[in-house]
């Protein structure tokens, strides 16, 4: 890959002329005779004013010129990402066809020869350049725009990697998941799954290294300059409360979205590494210890044909509705009921081939599940055969922190812990293990692979969207500068002024000269006078 870089753009406002003389004093001479002192003086005072609206001019065509620039840069990077939308669409769409299990070999390999295409022009896309630099393929480490006069006046774009490999599901060649956040400093059950209130520690120090950078420069992402301590919800009962500051949280979720921000707020050791969170939960995770009651894991878990009223069931503080439902939820009815709220609650529900529901929020939020009695308990998680010997009350489940890279990262702090990011033995965690969920890998030999790409593929276009917002943003701030009412009015404050100088000028050295002649020829004057 080439070796990232940074482009600077200098997009000049005025300066301030701090020492510039009071033009509002200059001129203003007595209305006698001016001796010739004054007259120089006043040519000179002149000649300042002139020579400052030359360089106050200047510095406005400066200004438009390099703000004109910019928007040129928002426009053909803007212009380069519709192509970029339009090939990902049609992607999707070659995606939605290789789902059809009636599709034959010859079918699927002339779907993945499209695909194929498609991706080419997509990495060519990337390629598209502005001022000799191309704008997408990751050779970029930043571009920055010098707005004004002083240095707080930039503004920074961490360029996004257009590229098939750069985008999809998840960026990065390596992959690292975590443990279940912790709820408990003395764990019990299973990790991340807990009835009632947390006590682990907020995130005061959590460090992420680099392969190739000193351990001296890690990061610690609960830094005050990247926003201080991360907050735990210890309080259950706020998860579940909707109109709470803090429902729709999560220790894995707050994680993640701080990660990304670093990366977004231009941290050059953070460019090339990608977070997310996810929770997911099923009746085969629980252990006793878990909840009030006892596990016994030698029974099903299975849905069970029957029934529920409204509120039998609540997750995250909302009551799924009264539903009925076959073995293995073999109508769907269960999963519908909960799905009917994944817009309050941030949950999902699906049931697998062997009937056990499953929960999942895709954000990393915390869930919390209660059921009214055993019976219910046992009937949706339980296989209606006392897996379960009590109902769940606030049943709290933590999500998984995923981070992918180029490089490998090492862990350090207190709340590696918390986030499950200090046991790489327990099932389903991993270390900087190769990944290939990016849409360069996107393969249509199979329904199963056909959807996963699906999947990658939205969040492809999510991607190149909301970066597409971003450089909207920035394209209003080049208009503004080029627009700017401060630049209006400072130009036509110093002409202004110079006219103001002139005419007081020319009114003080024609009295100067009408007095004098007056001395020699008053009917003279008095002619002039009345002309």
């Amino acid at each position: 890959m080439v070796q990232p870089t940074s482009v600077s753009y200098t997009v000049y406002g005025l300066s301030r002329l701090d020492t510039k003389p009071s033009l509002s004093q200059i001129g203003r001479a007595p209305a006698s005779a001016l001796s010739t002192e004054d007259e120089t003086s006043n040519l000179a005072s002149l000649s300042i004013a002139q020579k400052l609206l030359f360089v106050e001019n200047n510095q406005e065509s400066l200004a438009i010129n390099n703000a004109n620039k910019g928007i040129s840069f928002t426009q053909t990077a803007d212009r380069a990402l519709d192509q970029t939308v339009s090939a990902i669409t049609e992607l999707r769409a070659l995606a939605v066809q290789a789902t059809a299990d009636s599709l034959s070999d010859d079918d699927r390999d002339d779907l993945q020869a499209k695909a194929d295409k498609l991706i080419k022009e997509i990495n060519e896309i990337a390629a598209t350049t502005f001022d000799g630099k191309a704008l997408f393929d990751g050779s970029l480490d930043s571009i920055n725009f010098q707005l004004g006069s002083n240095a707080s006046d930039t503004l920074s774009l961490v360029p996004l990697r257009a590229d098939a490999v750069g985008l999809g599901l998840q960026q990065g060649e390596l992959q690292t998941v975590s443990d279940r956040a912790e709820l408990l400093q003395t764990q019990q059950g299973t990790q991340g799954i807990q009835e009632g209130d947390a006590d682990v520690g907020d995130i005061t120090e959590f460090k992420i290294k680099l392969e190739n950078v000193a351990l001296s420069d890690d990061i610690n992402i609960a830094d005050v300059e990247y926003g201080g301590r991360i907050g735990v919800i210890r309080d259950t009962d706020k998860l579940t409360d909707q109109f709470s500051d803090d429902y729709g949280s999560g220790i894995a979720k707050s994680a993640a979205e701080r990660i990304n921000d670093i990366r977004k707020q231009g941290q050059i050791d953070f460019k090339n590494i990608f977070a997310s969170a996810e929770t997911s939960f099923s009746a085969s995770d629980i252990q006793s210890g878990d909840f009030s009651g006892t596990v016994n894991s030698a029974k099903g878990v299975a849905v069970k044909r029957g029934s529920i009223a409204n509120g039998d069931l609540v997750i995250n503080g909302f009551k799924v509705g009264a539903t009925a439902f076959l073995d293995d939820d073999g109508s769907g009815n269960l999963a519908k009921a909960i799905n009917e709220l994944q817009d309050k609650t941030g949950v999902s529900a699906s049931v697998s081939s062997a009937g056990e529901l499953s929960l999942a929020a895709a954000d990393g939020r915390d869930i919390v599940v209660s059921t009214s009695s055993k019976d219910v308990t046992n009937l949706i998680f339980g296989g209606n055969d006392n897996r379960f010997s009590d109902k769940f009350s606030n049943l709290r489940v933590t999500g998984k922190v995923t981070l992918t890279s180029e490089q490998d990262l090492t862990f350090f702090g207190a709340a590696s812990e918390t986030l499950g990011l200090n046991d790489f033995s327990v099932s389903g965690t991993k270390k900087n293990k190769s990944v290939d969920s990016d849409i360069s890998t996107t393969d249509f030999s199979s329904v199963s692979n056909a959807n996963a790409a699906i999947t990658s593929i939205d969040e492809a276009l999510g991607q190149v969207r909301n970066y597409k917002v971003t450089l909207q943003q920035a394209e209003d701030q080049f208009k503004a500068t080029f627009n700017s009412t401060n630049l209006d009015l400072n130009t036509r404050s110093v002409s202004k002024l110079v006219s103001n100088l002139t005419q007081n000028l020319f009114k003080n050295l024609t009295s100067t000269s009408l007095t004098a002649q007056a001395n020699v020829d008053s009917q003279s004057t008095l002619f002039f006078l009345r002309t």
